[in-house]
């Protein structure tokens, strides 16, 4: 590895720039802005040693090493991948797969429970962590099973490019070959992927050669061969070759950027071709690697080894569907010594995966059989079971003990520093983890992870990128536990008044809110004691300060983050699972919209059940990759919307309600705590939560668990915690606080509130004279989501059908009783209605005397004529996109101007006499993007709201048109 980076280090300026594009040189260093190459000075590069470090404590790991590491971490690579990447580009040849290099292991891997020591955490790091232990797919002696070998068991050395291109070329040139390849559904990329081509032998003429391919994709020094029907003569039979039987890897694990972690095993190399050609432009299987056998039913050595089977996530047998596949796959069964998944052609389309393909099979219904296959167990031997009972380090309270994992950074004297995570508990003593002792040739998934103290965890230790508890306050908690004194600075009864003064930043209807968010807050740092927890729905109109309320709530909990609009479900899943503590939802709707379809409904379905201990650990899927994880939901959540969550969570929430006031515009915003103040705040949170976790759980299990209705299960955490401080005005607060929420859930608005709260943000977006249907209920599904008023998911809710809105708009005075008018963009036609001068008045009062801004007119068709398509707030469920972009792909940029300038001109022609009377008696004109359009008070005799005389009643009118 030395000399790889002596040699990286005499190209250092060639390197640099090709690893980071907007890099530029100054003095001894080269600059950049991150590991993605954009300018900057974050990162440097030092061109003399090939040492480089980023300063930015957010960028990811790793942020500091040599040119090989940098290679890494510009290119995304594991250390093995930027190894052979670097080879590559110094145009070395590439090694074979028998030395693969082994990630270091943390410290204690490979012993049982030591003495737990009193360590003293010195720095805390603010970036993510780094997993001890090694990748099971680094293990050297599973790469080396992997390889084809010869006859002494070697590996076999890669085969001459010269020999391969002209066996290939000559198959290519001949028509009867190609037929039959044809014939099995493959064609020339095939030929090329595979090298397959055709060779005269000793014993056959124009055979169909293919050779071993490695798990690398490199082909190796053996050839196999095919008979072709009506071109090969004297074939020994269908198939034959030389050699013990080996793995051919029609599919390879290390052929990518990442290692395929999902095996299939196929029967023969022509299914591993067939399935090639199917699946490797799939984004599901881009983690499926494929092997068969080079001899059928003759099955290799290395298989016979666990650790050939054991590292991969999900194993599939894809032998024949006849008695001979089944008993072979039997046989692969039992060698494996692991659950694996049998993968049968559906009766019907043949017997093997090429017959499935060419009988009409799909890559679609190839996954549903994957999901849907059956899972064999090995058999069990011995007396007695015993099953595992791991536990979530993150989220543990075991034995009366909390714990919480923490990043320290470790001094190690003239071996240098290093960061690491150990695990706090709650009695003082900072513990170790690493894996009990076990017989050789255990596969990493089979070792027992355990803590110090004997604890058995289910996967390592994490301390969250957004840990709350500082250094310092570790350190005091640690020395005040060693000295049996308390490490509080504040009276713990004083904790909710603080939490709520800092929530006061946000004005709230009433004082309820307070108090149920302040315990709330509580409840995050010490939710592993409770069996359930609530979840709170902060609910309110746009602009009454619910993502602010939600934001200053994850401030102050334990690891709190907050989850935006921008974020996919499967982003937010992980999110949830590594935080372990408060996760705060700004705009749950936007999340599901911006997921898809199969990982929004798994997200809704979990969020459901995550309130409650013994069902918030949940396998997701990754429907990207279809890996399968497992993943725990379990903790307290904060979740805004604009009108409820319908049908979504219900009971489990603790509803705090906003509102748009005065005081806000008068009084200006209440001021929270000093950052000082709010960081000393969350660092007694976390040591009350220490010192008095067990006290907690004894009180919560004699007095409040698993008694009562829902609402009761989740209160008793508050109870619990307001009974415990022993502040009996708290208390009295807190039960007449949960006697108000008692039907508060109940509280939905009807389709009619739902098309009011959009027609409101429509008219304060600036259209207040005429408005689009569509453009209505398009803000109607941005407040509420698609799901809002649906029983079924093949409903469509009255409240998405324009001519729904239409009338009901009518009816209630909103708009004017006139037949809406269709002007035409987009070659669609657009129903459009003109408001009530009324209706409007008392809108745009409303937002005045509540502060909130208005944005100058516009005309109706503006929503989607004068906004980018990227940039629309509709995008996510928007059907005019579609025709949006053919119009201007057909017509041009230009001939959209055009028609912006001529709508916008008929807008102001045609109701340039419209206005809306504002409260401090000015009028808003209604044309046009002019926001100037104010002119002194009295309008003259003409009635506001009225027509001109002569005037056209409405833009677009079809017969002026």
């Amino acid at each position: 590895m030395r000399d790889l980076h002596g040699l990286l280090l005499e190209r250092v300026d060639e390197l640099v720039p090709e690893l980071l594009p907007g890099a530029r040189r100054v003095g001894d260093e080269w600059r950049a802005g991150s590991v993605r190459g954009e300018r900057g000075d974050s990162l440097a590069v030092d061109r003399r040693k090939g040492l480089w470090i980023d300063h930015d404590p957010s960028a990811p790991e790793p942020r500091q090493g040599n040119l090989l590491t940098l290679i890494q971490a510009a290119k995304g690579l594991s250390p093995e991948e930027a190894r052979r990447w670097a080879r590559e580009w110094l145009g070395l040849p590439s090694p074979s797969l028998r030395s693969p290099g082994r990630r270091k292991g943390g410290k204690g891997r490979g012993s049982g429970p030591r003495e737990p020591e009193r360590l003293s955490p010195q720095v805390l790091g603010s970036s993510g962590t780094q997993e001890p232990g090694a990748d099971p797919f680094d293990n050297p002696r599973f790469r080396d099973l992997l390889l084809p070998k010869g006859e002494d068991g070697t590996p076999l050395a890669p085969a001459s490019e010269e020999v391969l291109k002209r066996l290939t070329s000559r198959l290519l040139r001949t028509p009867e070959a190609m037929g039959y390849l044809e014939g099995r559904g493959l064609d020339a990329r095939a030929a090329r992927r595979f090298y397959l081509g055709l060779e005269d032998t000793a014993r056959a003429t124009a055979a169909l050669a293919y050779p071993v391919i490695g798990p690398d994709g490199i082909p190796v020094r053996r050839h196999l061969y095919y008979e072709v029907p009506g071109l090969t003569r004297d074939a020994p039979g269908k198939g034959w070759g030389k050699g013990r039987p080996t793995s051919y890897w029609a599919i390879p694990p290390f052929e990518g950027p990442s290692p395929r972690r999902r095996l299939f095993v196929c029967e023969g190399a022509k299914d591993g071709w067939a399935l090639w050609h199917r699946l490797h432009l799939q984004p599901w299987a881009q983690d499926l690697a494929v092997v068969t056998s080079t001899h059928g039913s003759a099955l290799p050595e290395a298989w016979k080894d666990p650790l050939f089977w054991a590292p991969w996530e999900e194993v599939y047998l894809g032998q024949d569907s006849d008695p001979a596949g089944e008993e072979m796959a039997r046989k692969v069964a039992g060698l494996a010594g692991r659950p694996v998944r049998r993968v049968r052609v559906p009766e019907g389309m043949g017997k093997d995966w090429t017959d499935y393909f060419l009988a009409g099979g799909t890559p679609e219904g190839f996954r549903l059989l994957l999901e849907g296959a059956e899972v064999w167990e090995p058999e069990a031997s011995g007396d007695r079971i015993q099953l595992p009972d791991p536990v979530d380090v993150n989220r543990a309270f075991v034995g009366g003990h909390l714990y919480v994992p923490v990043r320290i950074l470790e001094n190690r004297g003239e071996e240098g520093a290093r960061y690491r995570t150990v695990v706090v508990r709650s009695d003082g003593i900072v513990l170790g983890w690493g894996y009990l002792p076990a017989p050789p040739g255990t596969p990493p998934e089979d070792r027992v992870l355990a803590l110090d103290d004997g604890t058995i965890i289910r996967r390592p230790p994490r301390a969250p990128v957004s840990a709350s508890w500082s250094a310092e306050a570790i350190n005091r908690f640690l020395e005040a536990r060693k000295a049996g004194r308390s490490a509080m600075t504040v009276d713990p009864r004083a904790l909710p008044r603080l939490i709520e003064r800092h929530l006061r930043q946000v004005v709230l209807p009433g004082e309820d809110g307070y108090l149920l968010a302040a315990l709330g807050v509580m409840t995050s740092y010490v939710q592993a004691v409770f069996e359930a927890v609530p979840l709170f729905l902060v609910v309110g109109p746009p602009g009454s300060g619910k993502t602010e309320f939600a934001r200053l709530m994850a401030e102050l909990g334990a690891n709190g983050t907050v989850v935006t609009g921008q974020t996919s479900a499967a982003t937010a899943a992980r999110i949830i699972d590594e935080t372990g503590g408060l996760v705060a939802f700004d705009d749950l709707e936007e999340v599901r919209q911006r997921s898809g379809s199969a990982e929004a409904s798994q997200l809704e379905q979990f969020l459901k059940v995550s309130y409650k201990k013994e069902t918030a650990l949940k396998a997701w899927t990754d429907t990207k990759g279809m890996r399968v994880l497992t993943l725990n939901f379990f903790g307290v959540k904060v979740i805004t919307n604009t009108q409820g969550t319908g049908e979504i969570l219900g009971s489990r929430m603790l509803v705090i309600r906003t509102a748009r006031l005065r005081e806000l515009a008068k009084g200006g915003r209440p001021e929270g705590l000093p950052p000082e103040v709010l960081r000393e705040l969350r660092d007694n949170l976390y040591v009350w939560a220490m010192e008095n976790a067990a006290a907690l759980h004894a009180l919560y299990r004699e007095r409040f668990a698993g008694k009562g209705e829902r609402l009761e299960e989740i209160a008793a955490p508050l109870r619990t915690i307001a009974r415990h401080l022993g502040d009996e005005e708290l208390v009295a607060r807190l039960e007449e606080a949960l006697r108000r929420q008692e039907g508060r859930l109940e509280e939905v608005p009807s389709d009619t509130d739902v098309l009011e709260t959009a027609l409101k943000e429509v008219i304060r977006q600036g259209y207040r004279t005429h408005v689009a249907l569509v453009h209505v209920v398009f803000e109607a599904r941005r407040l509420v989501g698609d799901d809002w008023g649906r029983e079924r998911t093949v409903d469509i809710p009255r409240w998405r059908d324009p001519r729904w809105v239409g009338q009901i708009a009518r009816n209630y005075g909103w708009a004017a009783p006139e037949k809406a008018v269709r002007p035409r963009l987009w070659d669609r036609q657009f129903r459009i209605m003109r408001l009530e001068p009324d209706f409007v008045e008392r809108v745009v009062r409303e937002f005045l005397e509540a502060g909130v801004p208005l944005e100058p007119p516009k005309q109706p068709l503006a929503f989607c004529l004068n906004t980018p398509c990227t940039e629309c707030a509709y995008l996510h469920f928007c059907d005019l996109k579609g025709e949006k972009e053919a119009w201007i792909k057909k017509y041009g940029e230009a001939k959209a101007n055009q028609r912006k300038r001529q709508l916008e001109e008929e807008f102001r022609a045609e109701v340039g006499s419209l206005h809306v009377p504002l409260p401090d008696g000015g009028w808003d004109k209604g044309g046009g993007e002019n926001p100037g359009a104010q002119v002194p008070k009295s309008p003259g005799s003409q009635e506001p709201g009225s027509p001109r005389p002569g005037a056209p009643e409405a833009p677009g009118d079809p017969q002026r048109r």
